[in-house]
């Protein structure tokens, strides 16, 4: 993805796909991203909306992006899905 503009659709995107291939693990939590102070970053939310864990540090949209990207090819390379 390299000369193209990262939207916040195509983060939302991501975020959706992951949530898509982890539901059955962990039904009760899911990936969300938040913005704020120019930044955003990826948390794990429960069922109530309440912020369980940060998963990443605060990006522009494009670094986040690429970490998303990282994140989810890790999981498949991951004994968890593929074991």
């Amino acid at each position: 993805m390299s000369g193209q503009r990262v939207t916040l659709d195509l983060l939302e995107g991501r975020v959706e796909y992951l949530n898509s291939i982890t539901n059955k693990y962990i039904p009760s939590e899911k990936y969300e991203i938040e913005g704020a102070y120019g930044g955003w970053r990826l948390c794990i939310t429960d069922d109530k909306n309440c912020i369980v864990k940060y998963i990443t540090g605060r990006y522009p949209k494009k670094e986040l992006y690429n970490l998303l990207n990282a994140y989810i090819e890790g999981m498949w390379d991951s004994e968890r899905f593929t074991g």
